[in-house]
């Protein structure tokens, strides 16, 4: 062991002599970082449920926007639409059927670009015929009518009616049904007996092992965010992600 002359100082020590802090986790690169999706979910609250296969109803509370099926002359007043409502396969759609509308409502034509000043027509319905016809009063509310291009869109802005009116036939809606499944995610992490009770860097196996980070890691760029799917037998269920 050699000597040491004068004023001791840390530098001086054997190696490995002066005990060194060790921070754990310091491996533990983007914890959450590379697991965006989960460490949302996480922060969701939890609800159980008895089966693997699950239902829940929503109901979108969008605005309704039809689509003109068909163009009209400034005089015209019966309505043609081919748009549709959202469902479980498309929720992201608006309410766009007839049947959402009812004598009364004001519908605002939707110009092609926006106006500097108010100009869009706004017609009134005085009758729902079916899902996909129905008639209307033109140029109300001080406005001009005006023909209406094919693929125009009418937005409900509202209703009104006279002082005194009976009241309006009623105008309701369905939920949407969606469901899901289950799905059995499993990541196989060995280690020895002795391991696990012994303490590491990394904060020790049986931690390690329970935050392992391939089961939460990210899927590649492109890949498709999960297709729902359940097969027969024994079977493996593939849950959908939004």
């Amino acid at each position: 062991m050699a000597a040491v002359a004068g004023l001791r100082g840390t530098g001086d020590w054997a190696t490995d002599e002066r005990p060194k802090n060790f921070r754990e986790y310091i491996l533990w690169r983007n914890p959450n970082g590379s697991a965006p999706l989960f460490a949302l979910m996480a922060k969701m609250a939890d609800e159980s449920t008895d089966d693997p296969e699950f239902v829940w109803w929503d109901e979108p509370l969008d605005i309704v926007r039809l689509q003109v099926n068909g163009a009209l002359t400034n005089v015209a007043t019966t309505c043609v639409v081919d748009s549709g409502d959202p469902s479980a396969a498309s929720p992201d759609a608006r309410w766009g059927l007839g049947r959402h509308l009812k004598a009364g409502d004001l519908l605002i034509v939707e110009p092609a670009a926006e106006p500097q000043v108010q100009v869009a027509e706004i017609v009134m319905v005085t009758a729902v015929a079916s899902d996909t016809s129905f008639t209307i009063s033109r140029g109300v509310a001080g406005t001009t009518a005006a023909a209406i291009a094919d693929n125009s869109f009418l937005t409900k802005i509202g209703s009104a009616y006279e002082e005194g009116s009976n009241a309006p036939a009623g105008a309701t809606r369905n939920p949407i049904k969606y469901f899901n499944y289950t799905q059995i995610f499993k990541t196989a992490y060995e280690a020895t007996r002795t391991a696990t009770v012994g303490r590491s860097a990394e904060g020790g196996e049986h931690e390690r092992a329970t935050r392992s980070p391939t089961r939460s890691r990210r899927p590649p760029p492109g890949e498709p965010p999960g297709q729902r799917q359940q097969t027969c037998l024994h079977p493996r269920r593939l849950l959908r992600l939004p």
